[in-house]
């Protein structure tokens, strides 16, 4: 970020208001929890809420007095997932993942640190959504962050760690997750074994079980999602299901990949 160039401060403060809403999903952001995230005096706050309005892309519920994505948002979403073919090899994936294990499963992709879901699946209507589309997944706590950051040396991994935790301020750890030193020792062994298990560490009583897909640099990544004791007695045939259906997927993988330009920094 250049200092002193208010154009671009502003578009830094449009976005993290977006990610921020965003994260909330359909509880919205109250003012204060906006102001919380940018550290800008109320007037200045109050402007550019207003025009981010104004411009379409965040609409206010007065009967909540909280922020929600607007419309405008959602078409330029989905006009992003038409043009873009890796999101449906993936959406077929978890599609088949669930089909095959009954349980919810997600795909989500790592770019500039971040994490997103692109695609899930519930094995029946009413069933539990663990992870909605589109989601922002936190890098700690979670089993496609643990096994997407485990390829990468201990200093970017710690430089994303912090990034993250500038942006979701208000994404609280459980207490069973882990520390970023105990993260830390525990990379070198996930990267060996190809997989990563999450135990209550985002959600008491849910845990995952995720593994990278595709040509190393990994950056996308499959996981299932279930009750801690479903998770706890199945985890090797879970496992066994992530790996067949990635394997599947790894090479129309790799050529969407190319076609889109997508994927990580090596």
């Amino acid at each position: 970020m250049r200092q002193g160039d208010d154009g671009v401060d502003r578009l830094d403060r449009i976005v993290r208001v977006m990610e921020l809403v965003s994260q909330q999903g359909r509880e919205g952001a109250s003012l204060t929890q906006i102001g919380y995230v940018l550290e800008l005096p109320k007037a200045s706050l109050y402007r550019l809420v207003a025009d981010m309005e104004q411009a379409g892309l965040l609409t206010h519920n007065a009967r909540v007095n909280r922020y929600f994505l607007s419309w405008r948002v959602f078409e330029w979403a989905t006009a992003y997932y038409a043009q873009t073919s890796y999101v449906e090899v993936l959406q077929e994936a978890v599609t088949t993942l669930t089909q095959d294990v009954q349980l919810f499963s997600y795909a989500a992709v790592l770019q500039g640190g971040r994490l997103f879901s692109v695609a899930v699946a519930t094995p029946r209507s009413f069933y539990p959504v663990y992870v909605k589309l589109g989601a922002r997944v936190p890098l700690r706590g979670s089993a496609p962050g643990k096994v997407l950051l485990a390829q990468f040396p201990p200093e970017r991994v710690t430089a994303w760690f912090e990034q993250e935790e500038r942006e979701l301020g208000f994404w609280t750890p459980t207490p069973y997750t882990q520390s970023v030193t105990t993260l830390q020792q525990e990379m070198p062994q996930i990267h060996q074994q190809g997989w990563a298990l999450c135990r209550d560490e985002l959600e008491l009583g849910n845990s995952a079980i995720a593994i990278p897909v595709g040509t190393p640099p990994w950056w996308v990544s499959l996981t299932i999602v279930a009750p801690t004791l479903v998770v706890a007695e199945r985890t090797q045939e879970l496992l066994a299901a992530l790996r067949a259906v990635g394997q599947r997927i790894s090479s129309p993988l790799d050529m969407a990949r190319v076609v889109d330009n997508e994927g990580i920094e090596p």
